[in-house]
């Protein structure tokens, strides 16, 4: 499911044993998303599991919110916890910075039967991941690659400084590269 408000897309995989929402949004997003899971006919409690594709609060700003309410664990990968620590961790909103689980490269996360792989695809940010597994399909088995903002190419603008870090370019042509080989 593609949750809306659509500021940044919210996915949510139905696991048949729990549910796993990927990227939460901006913080004024976060009460919406839950109402919309409820509207589809869960229970916010169904949330198990929330991955943040980066560290960016359009990506992360759902998350104090939703892991309150659902009890969901919240992952992300291992690089970026540094980044949410210093930039949250002593802030006026310091929850940014909890992350249950912390994600390593090509790591598979499964619950019920759904497994996501961890890709590396820095560029966008330099701890910036994409997820990609196989998922039930109208018509069969489907590929599914949830990119968070990876092939947003803005940030290698000189004159948009948000997110640009020494290699920004180099990383992204590892990124491109390396999706133009993926099966």
């Amino acid at each position: 499911y593609l949750l809306a408000p659509y500021s940044v897309n919210s996915y949510l995989l139905d696991t048949k044993e729990g549910l796993i929402m990927i990227d939460t949004g901006y913080p004024k997003n976060a009460a919406v998303l839950a109402e919309n899971i409820k509207k589809l006919g869960f229970d916010i409690t169904d949330l198990k599991i929330i991955i943040n594709t980066h560290y960016h609060l359009d990506h992360i700003g759902g998350n104090i919110y939703l892991r309150e309410v659902s009890g969901a664990q919240v992952m992300i990968h291992e690089d970026a916890v540094s980044v949410l620590e210093k930039k949250y961790k002593n802030s006026e909103t310091p929850g940014y910075y909890i992350v249950d689980r912390k994600l390593k490269d090509n790591e598979k996360i499964t619950l019920g039967k759904i497994t996501l792989e961890v890709l590396p695809t820095p560029g966008h940010c330099f701890a910036h991941t994409s997820l990609l597994t196989t998922i039930d399909g109208a018509n069969g088995p489907c590929i599914a690659f949830f990119q968070g903002d990876a092939l947003q190419f803005k940030a290698t603008i000189p004159s948009f400084k948000g997110n640009c870090y020494p290699g920004v370019v180099e990383d992204y042509k590892k990124t491109i590269k390396f999706l133009k080989g993926l099966d």
